[in-house]
């Protein structure tokens, strides 16, 4: 599908959260992709987004992200804020930046209620526009 997208010159959109393929697969499938973006759902700093994202090996998919944006590809970080990350902004946008990745802060609606333990300490603070956003 990556092949006839780019030998059609068509725009791509993949958004994935999958660290289970072999780095190979993404090496062969970036030197085959043409226009678009990629973006990778990595919930927190590399090393904690499988608190949210059971089984995710965080840190092999940022270093695959890396990859992606090494090679000229559009790459972008999906970041959704919750407790456990929301102390970690900061240092995750650097990351981001300090690889050429776009990186995508955004708020989830899918708490339980007040009790949650996903729900941000203070989720009132990332209400603001200006607090989630694309930074690059």
């Amino acid at each position: 599908f990556v092949k006839m997208s780019n030998e059609k010159g068509t725009d791509l959109g993949i958004n994935t959260a999958a660290s289970h393929k072999p780095i190979k697969w993404y090496e062969e499938v970036f030197d085959n992709f043409g226009q678009g973006y990629w973006m990778f759902g990595i919930d927190g700093l590399p090393k904690d987004s499988h608190k949210y994202r059971i089984n995710q090996d965080g840190i092999k998919l940022f270093n695959i992200a890396k990859l992606c944006a090494s090679k000229g590809i559009k790459t972008r970080w999906q970041y959704i804020i919750f407790k456990y990350n929301e102390n970690h902004i900061d240092k995750a946008k650097q990351m981001a930046h300090d690889n050429g990745i776009d990186f995508e802060l955004n708020i989830s609606s899918r708490f339980s209620g007040p009790e949650d333990p996903y729900l941000p300490s203070d989720s009132n603070h990332y209400i603001d526009p200006a607090k989630f956003a694309i930074f690059r």
